[in-house]
C-alpha cells in the first residue's frame, strides 16, 4: 500500500501511530484503522526512537511534531503545532 502521509496528516492536529523500532530505514508503512504504522531505524532506548519519530513526522508535515502519549510504548499520540 502506498501511503501519501503528507496529505493524510494535512489539517490534523494529532494522529495515532504505531512504531516498529530497529528497522532498516525510517518509513511510513501503511495507515490501518486510522493509525499510521511507522518503521523507525532508531533503537527503542534512551529516547532515540521517539526523537526519530518526531524528526521524521516534522519533516514530512512541515510542522513541529511532538509525542504527547506513549513515550515508553509502541502506540503513540503525536500532536502537530
Amino acid at each position: 500500500m502506498s501511503v501519501d502521509i503528507k496529505s493524510w496528516i494535512e489539517g490534523k492536529k494529532a494522529i495515532e501511530i504505531k512504531v516498529k523500532p530497529n528497522s532498516k530505514k525510517t518509513i511510513a508503512i501503511e495507515i490501518k484503522d486510522d493509525v499510521l504504522q511507522l518503521a523507525i531505524s532508531a533503537p527503542p532506548e534512551d529516547g532515540k526512537a521517539n526523537a526519530e519519530v518526531e524528526r521524521y513526522l516534522s519533516k514530512l508535515s512541515g510542522r513541529k511534531a511532538t509525542i504527547k502519549r506513549g513515550h515508553t510504548g509502541k502506540d503513540k499520540l503525536v500532536q502537530f503545532s
